[in-house]
């Protein structure tokens, strides 16, 4: 039996993992969150932390939260891997995202757990359609300003959000290597879930050539 963990950013690609992995048969023991290392916030998405325990409440499943930084991400990870094995778990389940599938499928390997890639072979504007006709609702929470810009900041991902994406690719010639990364997305409600969040308050902040959806308040309903 396959006993897993699953890496969780709480956006669109670690959920649909998560819920194609659960339809073969994995079972999960965990969820796990890489934070900045003030512990405050995701690395990936610049969420809250406390987010993730709300989304992590609403699925069902305990939440692992490592906070670490760019120097020591590699060390800290490996260890958090060990501590898993050690409490039997054998598999890993990734989202594609910004970090290499080679690379974090042979670091998991490398610590005695089998890496596994749900959406590997399934094109990203796919990832999209299935997202919503499983009825997940999505958003929009990071947005590169230079191709997206903050109107795109609290977007849902429908139909419509499919139809203004391939324009915008066509109009900047952006290949499918090239999307990762533009824009990140937060997962409210779906069928992993038990319920769904309700953003109550929001601030739209630029840095680092990123627009951020900042999430001052959130409440979840079950």
């Amino acid at each position: 039996m396959k006993k897993a963990f699953c890496s969780w950013s709480g956006g669109k690609d670690s959920c649909l993992a998560y819920y194609l992995a659960q339809q073969e048969g994995i079972t999960f023991s965990y969820l796990f969150n890489v934070l900045d290392e003030d512990g405050e916030t995701s690395c990936t998405h610049g969420l809250p932390a406390s987010l993730m325990r709300l989304q992590a409440k609403l699925a069902g499943i305990p939440l692992v939260q490592l906070k670490t930084n760019g120097i020591r991400y590699e060390e800290d990870l490996r260890k958090q891997l060990h501590e898993f094995k050690d409490q039997g778990i054998n598999t890993g389940v990734y989202g594609n995202g910004d970090i290499s599938p080679i690379w974090i499928g042979g670091v998991s390997k490398e610590e005695g757990l089998d890496p596994v890639f749900p959406l590997k072979d399934i094109h990203k504007t796919e990832v999209l359609n299935k997202l919503i006709v499983l009825g997940f609702k999505t958003i929009v929470v990071t947005a590169r300003a230079d191709l997206l810009g903050q109107q795109w900041l609290g977007k849902e991902v429908d139909e419509q959000f499919i139809i203004d994406w391939e324009q915008l690719k066509k109009k900047h010639n952006i290949t499918p290597d090239q999307e990762a990364g533009l824009y990140h997305t937060l997962v409210l409600a779906g069928p992993i879930f038990k319920g769904q969040l309700e953003i109550v308050k929001t601030e739209k902040v630029l840095r680092n050539g990123y627009w951020f959806l900042d999430v001052r308040a959130v409440a979840d309903t079950q």
